[in-house]
């Protein structure tokens, strides 16, 4: 019952983003839920596999990889996953497993491009980028390819219109 309850939870998807308003600026963010559902479907899935070991054979461990990737991996990623925003600043986590944030100071770009691209995902969709264009050549990519960085996108172009930046769909 368990498992099927945190089955539906990870198969529905997430739609909830956490928006934490501060003196300093807005946070996006998943519940912390979200990153703790994953930890427990994960850590259920390994004692599952562990459980009809004897009757799977070889895929108990496939099972059992499965758990601990949903442990170990996508939790943290869920868990680091978070955009600030405030009339100055833009700061989101880079690409990559634990690599490090990205910060974008306003003032310091010289306009923004929005387009279009195709995820390269086994089942392709177009997904809206936002290019920041440096003032001193550096362009920045923020990819709008989950929930929280389209809920953080009004508040980055409201940001960025406030310092009088230029925006632009490409």
């Amino acid at each position: 019952m368990c498992l099927a309850a945190a089955g539906c939870l990870l198969l529905s998807g997430c739609d909830l983003v956490a928006i934490s308003v501060g003196d300093a600026g807005t946070t996006f963010h998943y519940p912390w839920w979200v990153p703790m559902a994953i930890v427990g479907t994960g850590l259920i899935v390994v004692a599952l596999g562990f459980v009809v070991r004897n009757i799977a054979g070889w895929k108990t461990w496939v099972i059992v990889l499965m758990g601990l990737a949903f442990t170990v991996v996508f939790a943290p990623m869920m868990a680091r996953d978070r955009v600030f925003v405030n009339n100055q600043e833009l700061e989101f986590p880079r690409p990559g497993f634990m690599a490090g944030k990205q910060e974008i100071e306003f003032d310091t770009v010289a306009s923004v491009r929005i387009a279009s691209e195709w995820t390269k995902d086994r089942y392709p969709r177009a997904i809206e980028i936002l290019y920041f264009d440096g003032k001193y050549g550096r362009a920045v990519r923020f990819p709008l390819n989950n929930d929280i960085n389209l809920a953080a996108a009004k508040t980055i172009l409201a940001g960025v219109r406030k310092n009088g930046v230029p925006i632009h769909r490409r």
